[in-house]
């Protein structure tokens, strides 16, 4: 049963505090974002900002598809910037549509393989395709 009204209690698992709004600064210009539901709290000041494409690495020893977005970039305490999606947008014989590789768009996959890199935050830009 729902109660005696159409709102409804739930509690959300996180440990981001969200305290007023959220600010992006590159250069001059200001920005505001919202962070993810499993963001956590803190500042990220003076950052370089790297660009990782999907943000997607498959492991060198999977069989059907080699790709690592990662290769050749250091982003070990850096801010990276990562495209939604996959590179497969669109293309419905691409090996990302297999299930086996539909994983690597999810969100929680992305900030995941950011973190395992040693990225001090990621910012997720939804992809213009």
């Amino acid at each position: 049963m729902l109660g005696t009204s159409h709102l409804q209690e739930f509690t959300i698992f996180t440990e981001m505090k969200k305290l007023g709004s959220n600010k992006l600064q590159v250069n001059k210009k200001k920005l505001l974002f919202e962070p993810i539901s499993y963001s956590l709290s803190g500042e990220l000041i003076n950052k370089e900002l790297v660009f990782v494409g999907f943000g997607i690495s498959i492991p060198k020893n999977d069989p059907k598809l080699i790709y690592d977005d990662y290769a050749k970039v250091d982003v070990n305490n850096k801010i990276v910037i990562a495209l939604t999606g996959d590179p497969g947008v669109g293309n419905s014989s691409s090996s990302f549509r297999h299930p086996d590789y539909q994983n690597y768009s999810s969100l929680f996959y992305k900030l995941k393989n950011a973190i395992e890199h040693g990225a001090a935050g990621i910012i997720l830009v939804n992809d213009p395709m």
